[in-house]
């Protein structure tokens, strides 16, 4: 810290210009944050004065160092300054210039967890979060944390708001992260009782609603939401003259680019998950084979038919020989992905290069997830997850994955490591917090 405080003093030197003031008040607060609030403040306003007579506009820096300076008011308890700098902030946000600013400092405030600041933005905003079914979830979620009784009726009141289906479903996904997941169902629900089930927004908000249903383990109710789908695709469609024609359902699902046959697949995989918790085996097991009839090379479907107790010598070679297949095409996958990425990477768009990075980095997922829950080379696991975070750093769902995969090779202490940053990236995944707790135990029961 002492060592960088004295290059910025360096660097700013004596210059009056403004650049140079912050770079020496930083420099003051990297040694004594507390002996210079006072001058912070000052600045920050200064900057604030500047948008207010409109010699600014950028807002996006000026939003920074105000939030910036809020926090570190906060964090020193600095009670009626930090109230005044975020009284600032939302001015500044409810600007013309700033249409999303509200919903952006709400957000802010809510992942810095200042919710009394929320309902106080309520009060000054009334008429603009009546119209905000995503504000008031907010005020909802304030009121929660700080123990109001009334935030069941404020979450009815937003639920109630009027908006599109696909603003239901940002919704939904959005108090689904932050765990309010009853919240989140009734968002979903919402748009499978006013979306026509052949529309992409009733697809879109079943599996949504499916794969939040099985992380939560209620699986017969996820395998229920897709359940229309797949039966809508079985439906045998014929004209005038009896000729078969392509199922529309198909076609749809297909064109919102998910496979038809993945989709089936999970909601048989769900079902099976639930007949197993009820120690109804042999009706897993159909509903395993079936699954895998629709997606060979589902992986979640091959790693409970791996472990699936009791079976037949006969049913265990099949299922070895579909890991050791899918494996191998994984592995494939990685190859002529990666080949790909170091041939016409430099060539393509931005888009297009981060979708191909994607796609790399979701083979050697597929790979290490499934090797490190069947059986396989674990250390090669390991690696390719490795590959996988150099692609995408930080993607939790990566990081679940490399937690698992160490655990197969048997290091429960970078187990623990990864799948925690995996649960400090999505707090509230059920079964990412299942597999630590698993970790966490097993390592105690070593000591």
């Amino acid at each position: 810290m002492a060592e960088a405080a004295k290059s910025l003093q360096l660097g700013a030197g004596d210059s009056r210009r403004q650049a140079s003031l912050w770079l020496r008040a930083y420099a003051r607060w990297l040694n004594e944050p507390a002996t210079i609030v006072s001058e912070w403040t000052r600045l920050v306003n200064a900057e604030f004065e500047l948008v207010a007579e409109k010699e600014r506009t950028n807002l996006e820096i000026v939003t920074a160092l105000g939030r910036w300076h809020a926090e570190t008011l906060h964090r020193l308890g600095h009670a009626a300054e930090t109230k005044e700098m975020i009284k600032r902030l939302s001015a500044v946000l409810n600007r013309p210039e700033a249409p999303t600013g509200l919903h952006d400092h709400i957000a802010w405030l809510a992942h810095r967890e200042l919710w009394s600041y929320i309902l106080e933005a309520r009060r000054e905003n009334e008429a603009r979060f009546k119209e905000s079914a995503e504000l008031m979830y907010y005020v909802a979620e304030a009121q929660l944390k700080l123990g109001d009784a009334e935030a069941m009726k404020t979450a009815a009141t937003a639920k109630a708001i009027k908006t599109d289906a696909k603003e239901h479903i940002r919704i939904a996904e959005e108090l689904a992260r932050r765990g309010h997941f009853d919240w989140a169902e009734g968002e979903l629900r919402n748009v499978l009782e006013h979306e026509d089930l052949l529309t992409e927004n009733n697809i879109r908000a079943r599996r949504q609603l499916a794969e939040m249903l099985h992380d939560q383990q209620r699986d017969k109710a996820a395998g229920e939401a897709l359940e229309p789908i797949a039966a809508a695709m079985e439906q045998m469609e014929r004209d005038q003259f009896g000729k078969r024609q392509p199922n529309p359902m198909r076609l749809l699902v297909e064109s919102l680019h998910f496979s038809a046959g993945a989709l089936v697949s999970r909601m048989h995989y769900f079902f099976a998950v639930d007949h197993l918790e009820r120690g109804e085996k042999e009706q897993a097991l159909a509903r395993l084979n079936k699954g895998i009839g629709e997606d060979s090379e589902d992986v979640d479907v091959l790693i409970a038919l791996f472990r699936l107790p009791e079976q037949t010598a006969e049913r265990r070679a099949e299922t070895r020989r579909l890991i050791r297949l899918a494996t191998e095409e994984a592995q494939e996958n990685i190859t002529k992905y990666t080949q790909y990425l170091t041939q016409q990477g430099p060539n393509l768009s931005p888009p297009d290069l981060e979708n191909l990075k994607r796609a790399v980095a979701s083979a050697h997922n597929q790979f290490a997830w499934l090797v490190a829950n069947t059986e396989g080379d674990f250390e090669a696991a390991v690696a390719a997850s490795h590959e996988s975070l150099k692609l995408r750093p930080g993607e939790a769902a990566y990081l679940d994955t490399l937690g698992c995969c160490y655990y197969a090779a048997g290091d429960l202490t970078n187990a623990i490591k990864y799948q925690s940053e995996a649960i400090r990236k999505e707090p509230h995944s059920g079964q990412m917090q299942r597999q630590l707790a698993r970790f966490k135990r097993e390592a105690e029961e070593r000591r």
